[in-house]
């Protein structure tokens, strides 16, 4: 393990991308193997995450962690240069954090002797069993002369509020020079920070297409902007920087600088609103850490750790991640220097391994050297529902795509779904060709980076009273329906197939109906994809969507998804 330097500001150049930055791909972290820290880290910030014997490591969590200290790092740094506290590269002051062979914090990973119950029934305070005996089973060593953030899960949620959580932190001489530590439950990643950011430049992705941290558009233009350091400060995500504050030796300070009549400091109220939230009267001041706090911490040993950067890019030489490149340079924001990165913009690096990094691969998670691609449609055969040669295969007259109560609505069961259009049927094929009482048919919806976010598979057979398929006398159009409540189905209720062959050869007007299912679509995710097929899609028909980004926008509360081409 190293300790790296945190001086610099990571920029994801995310304007020269080809294609969408992606989600990445991430799964829970391991359980770290006490036996092998580096006990010989001092003066940095380390960091525990704790969950009891009965909950598990959320995916995507270390890349949450290290979006957390890189934003706490971003406001002390912006803030100290604002102040005119400057180290020996020109940038604004900060501490630094150990990092792994990935480049992010070094977060030890452990796993409680108890199931959350006893922890939550067995101290005074939130957190105060956990830090116990994460101290107990932690080296000595390991916080010697460093500051340590416990963190720990044991939260339950009871209606709009969380139990069994909380925080604080403190300076601790006794542990050596410098050390100090916080104890944060996981309350400070969220409600909402549930998006993998990478690196300090994706927060543009993380607040542009998430609610995340409170965003909303509170000035009514339609649209939601990006909290700056003084802003995402005040939110839970600031609570925490708050009491990292304390832990370099910070005490309250309750100064209103400017006389306004708003205290906005740091280790004062500052990071109890959300700064930048739009009232009546008008925006809020954003969090500042204070003249008083900011000329205690040019003093403080943990802002003064000296190196030289040979390459100039504001990391130091023994932590430099990719020495004569500049590590401030990630464009895909895999923490992977440009300089170094097989794939400088695919933050998977060729994760299914064809030879193609995944901002070319036709298919990007599906290995297919060949990238075969029979219907043209960018979309590798191997990972495409919707390849069907011969057809007009888009959807392409009147299509549209609705989604009602997803992605801000705080219940995950209750989203709606309407898609209607025309398409073609293949070569040769006709409507009374169609047998989807046996060949049953499929829905699904892909976000812009073909992620699949609903695969609903509807069965043959015919309807029953409660489920299938019917046809109407003249042959003309097929329906499956889905009356038992909830609909089985992911909440699809019925899909309907009319021929319109009068008014072209071979087509076909569908309409799909979904209520109360989960349709998990969000900021970024669009422009999304809607696929209809009846079989499978290499030997049955389908129809797809092809929206532009413009053709998609969601209404003012972030609740409702509309897509549609007049």
């Amino acid at each position: 393990m190293t300790a790296r330097s945190v001086i610099g500001i990571v920029i994801c150049t995310l304007a020269v991308l080809p294609t969408p930055l992606r989600a990445r791909v991430c799964v829970p972290p391991e359980p770290t193997n006490l036996g092998t820290l580096d006990l010989g880290v001092t003066h940095r910030v380390r960091g525990v995450f704790f969950v009891p014997s009965d909950r598990s490591f959320r995916d995507c969590l270390h890349e949450r962690l290290g979006t957390w200290i890189e934003m706490a790092k971003r406001f002390f740094a912006e803030e100290m240069r604002a102040a005119g506290y400057f180290d020996a590269l020109g940038s604004g002051k900060t501490f630094r954090y150990e990092t792994g062979a990935d480049g992010r914090w070094d977060v030890v990973y452990m796993i409680g002797e108890h199931e959350a119950a006893w922890y939550q029934s067995s101290s005074g305070y939130p957190g105060g069993a956990a830090l116990d005996e994460m101290y107990r089973r932690l080296p000595a060593q390991f916080h010697r002369d460093n500051v340590v953030v416990y963190m720990y899960d044991l939260a339950v949620v009871d209606g709009d509020h969380l139990l069994y959580t909380g925080q604080g932190g403190a300076a601790a001489p006794w542990e050596g020079e410098g050390a100090g530590y916080v104890l944060q439950g996981s309350h400070f990643l969220g409600v909402g920070f549930d998006t993998v950011a990478v690196c300090t430049g994706a927060q543009a992705l993380l607040f542009e297409q998430t609610q995340s941290s409170g965003l909303k558009d509170y000035d009514g233009d339609g649209a939601l902007h990006i909290l700056t350091r003084g802003q995402y400060a005040s939110t839970d995500i600031g609570a925490a920087i708050h009491e990292l504050g304390h832990a370099f030796y910070l005490d309250h300070d309750f100064t209103d600088y400017d006389g306004d009549g708003i205290e906005t400091n740091l280790m004062g109220n500052g990071f109890r609103r959300l700064s930048g939230r739009y009232t009546p009267a008008g925006y809020l001041p954003p969090t500042a850490l204070g003249s008083l706090s900011a000329a205690a911490l040019d003093g403080a040993l943990m802002f003064n750790q000296a190196c030289s950067d040979a390459d100039a890019d504001s990391v130091c030489d023994a932590d430099d991640i990719c020495p004569g490149f500049n590590d401030g340079e990630d464009a895909d924001c895999d923490g992977i220097p440009d300089g170094c990165d097989p794939c400088p913009f695919d933050a998977d690096n060729d994760v299914d391994a064809d030879g193609l990094c995944g901002d070319i691969d036709n298919c990007p998670l599906v290995f297919n050297t060949g990238q075969e691609d029979a219907d043209a449609d960018g979309v590798g055969d191997v990972c495409d529902p919707c390849n069907n040669v011969g057809g007009a295969q888009e959807i392409s007259v009147r299509p549209k795509v609705v989604l009602r109560h997803i992605n801000t609505d705080l219940d995950p069961a209750n989203d709606g779904m309407a898609i209607t259009g025309k398409f073609a049927l293949g070569q040769g094929a006709t409507f009374s060709g169609l047998a989807p009482d046996i060949d049953g048919a499929r829905v699904v919806i892909e976000s812009s980076d073909r992620r699949a976010l609903v695969d609903v598979t509807l069965g043959g057979g015919a309807f029953d009273g409660s489920s299938g398929w019917k046809k109407n006398r003249q042959g003309t159009r097929w329906v499956f329906l889905d009356k038992r409540q909830p609909a089985v189905n992911n909440g699809i209720a019925k899909l309907a197939l009319r021929d319109r062959g009068r008014e072209a050869p071979g087509r076909v007007a569908v309409r799909v109906r979904g209520r109360n299912g989960h349709y998990p679509a969000g900021f970024g995710d669009g422009p999304i994809r809607a696929i209809v097929v009846v079989g499978d899609g290499a030997a049955g028909e389908c129809g797809e969507t092809s929206f532009e980004s413009d053709d998609c926008r969601f209404n003012r509360s972030g609740t409702t998804l509309r897509c549609a081409v007049n």
